[in-house]
């Protein structure tokens, strides 16, 4: 039986973090014994995880710590973690022996950061050394690049979530070694469909209703978004949108609805099981500024929503086939003629998702032949 370590920062609700879950719930356990690594344990997605699967972490995060000078320990070791410890050969070596305490056949970084830090000064000579990457590294920062960089000669492997990703990546590298692939993010539809069924509260107006679902970082656009439906609403008044999440920009995003008088666009917060609010949408909006193979787009395709989504990596080949869809323009005009576009195209026939099935079937394949080490 082939032993696996996957690695990831914690399982808050996100995007990788959402696919990470759906290929452990889904791995073949009689093939494969699977370890998963986190260096915060917290997030409501660790609930759904299958109970067959050995967590380990390095610090409780803020769930399970009740007393104020263990988490104040915490938050110092989970600094040095994320600041220094990561990049110590000395403590990750003592961090493989006392905590995972065994070798492994393939260990896998699914995102950048502290968990790639770690692979790389893994004492497993021999395990199969695997990258995740989910971003257009091409639009990252110098010094992010430099960093995916420094990484790449550590990995045997370097997955992409889809072409245009890895055109991208492979542009930055220069390096024609065939070691960075392409793997669609997998999702499991039965479980999205069987969660959107679920009678929880949603929308409490009978307005068309936008929705947007992501981290409320500067990268989703959520306030070139706001600003777009500030121009809409000259024309149109019976329709109101919202956003899902939380994040650092949540501040700055209410006081762009104050300032544009935007009190149709609601801030819902974190949801549990967003996927009442897919469902019960009537357009899904992605107005990020870059992306890799967005999850949220799948998941409003698979609920048979029409979606207005930005040009990013990984958009056009989702869509591909989707007739009720529209891709704008990756600027604020583009979102805001998008949306124009679609309030009068609601009634518009879905085309079959079958293609789509068949290729997130596969995606799984590649990852069990991955892990396996046949060919992919």
């Amino acid at each position: 039986m082939k032993k696996i370590l996957f690695i990831i920062g914690s399982l808050q609700t996100g995007g990788a973090e959402t696919v990470l879950v759906d290929i452990l719930n889904n791995l073949d356990l009689k093939k494969f014994e699977v370890d998963l690594l986190l260096v915060e344990r917290r997030g409501e997605l660790l609930k759904r995880l299958n109970k067959k699967i050995n967590v380990k972490f390095l610090t409780k995060g803020n769930d399970g710590c009740n007393n104020n000078l263990l988490c104040f320990f915490y938050r110092i070791y989970r600094s040095l973690i994320y600041r220094f410890l990561s990049k110590n050969k000395l403590y990750v070596r003592l961090l493989y022996k006392m905590k995972l305490k065994k070798m492994y056949d393939v260990e896998i970084a699914f995102l950048f950061g502290v968990p790639s830090d770690l692979i790389q000064k893994s004492p497993n000579c021999n395990s199969k050394k695997v990258m995740w990457v989910h971003t257009d590294i091409s639009k990252l920062s110098d010094f992010e690049i430099k960093s995916y960089l420094n990484a790449y000669n550590f990995f045997d492997l370097i997955v992409t979530n889809c072409n245009s990703a890895k055109e991208s990546f492979n542009s930055v590298v220069k390096d024609k070694s065939n070691k960075v692939i392409v793997i669609n993010n997998y999702v499991d539809i039965k479980k999205i469909k069987m969660m959107a069924n679920e009678k929880n509260k949603t929308f409490t107006t009978n307005n068309i209703h936008l929705l947007a679902v992501g981290r409320l970082t500067p990268v989703k656009g959520f306030d070139r978004l706001i600003r777009s439906v500030s121009r809409i609403n000259e024309k149109y008044n019976d329709y109101d949108l919202s956003i899902l999440g939380t994040g650092k920009e949540k501040n700055n995003l209410i006081s762009l609805i104050e300032q544009y008088s935007c009190y149709n666009v609601n801030l819902l917060g974190l949801k549990k099981n967003p996927y009442p609010y897919f469902k019960d949408c009537d357009i899904f909006i992605l107005s990020s500024i870059y992306e890799s193979y967005p999850t949220v787009v799948v998941e409003a395709m698979i609920l048979n929503k029409f979606i207005v989504a930005t040009d990013v990596v990984g958009v056009s080949e989702i869509l591909k086939n989707y007739e009720k869809s529209i891709i704008v323009e990756n600027s604020e005009q583009g979102i805001c003629d998008g949306i124009e576009t679609a309030l009068n195209l609601l009634n518009k026939k879905v085309a079959s998702n079958n293609a789509f099935e068949k290729n997130n079937k596969n995606s799984m394949k590649k990852i069990e032949n991955l892990l396996d080490g046949r060919k992919i």
